[in-house]
Formats: structure tokens, sequence, C-alpha cells
């Protein structure tokens, strides 16, 4: 006879921490997913803070439409605003390939800001 004790217990606890740990990794691995885009897009670097010597990072929180395409774009955290219009142009240009996104889902995207040419002012 089993006793209803501790013993009998660990061995569904067992059990159900593996399931558990499996449908966590699952579950993250189908976000992970989704925020990479079908083709990567870099970020458009507004001209204004050429000649300053700018960088910065901005992340924006979105949502991604039954056809890939990003909607709801809002910046929730950036070292200076400079940059948020450029990161919601940005990434208004990705598209996500179908079935590595849930429809309805905040997904956020970290996108950086460095500057790729130099200032050439008339002396």
């Amino acid at each position: 006879m089993h006793s209803i004790g501790r013993p009998y217990c660990g061995r569904y606890a067992s059990v159900i921490s593996k399931f558990l740990l499996w449908f966590i990794l699952v579950l993250c691995s189908a976000t992970a997913a989704a925020q990479e885009p079908a083709e990567e897009i870099e970020p458009i670097y507004p001209m204004s803070p050429v000649c300053r010597d700018l960088s910065g990072v901005v992340k924006v929180a979105f949502e991604i439409d039954e056809h890939g395409v990003p909607h709801k774009i809002n910046v929730i955290e950036a070292e200076t605003e400079i940059f948020n219009r450029a990161a919601i142009k940005t990434l208004m240009k990705y598209r996500f390939k179908e079935g590595t996104f849930v429809v309805g889902s905040t997904y956020n995207k970290i996108l950086e800001f460095k500057p790729k040419q130099t200032c050439h002012r008339n002396a």
C-alpha cells in the first residue's frame, strides 16, 4: 500500500516541474522568434544630430497585425528624445514572418542609433 505522504507526491511534483519547464521554454522561444523581423532594417539616423555626433538607444513597444506589419508603436524608453520619431519610422518598415508572432500581443524592440557620416560645415 502507498501512503499519501511526501514520497508519493514527490513523483508527481517532478513530472509537473518538468512539464512547466518545457512549457516555459516553448513559450519563450515563440516570443523570441517574433522579435526577429523577416528582414532586419538598420535604424534611420536623423540628420539633425549628425554635427553633434550624438548616439542613443530607443526602446519601443508595438503589436503586429495579421499581415506581419507593426502597429500601435510607442516609445517606452529613450536616452534622448531626438531619436524617438526615427525609431517609430524605422519600426514601421519592419515586416514579420507569418507564424512567428501572436496577433494582439505586445512586443518590445531596442533600436540603437549611431552616426555613420561626418558633419561637413562650411568654414
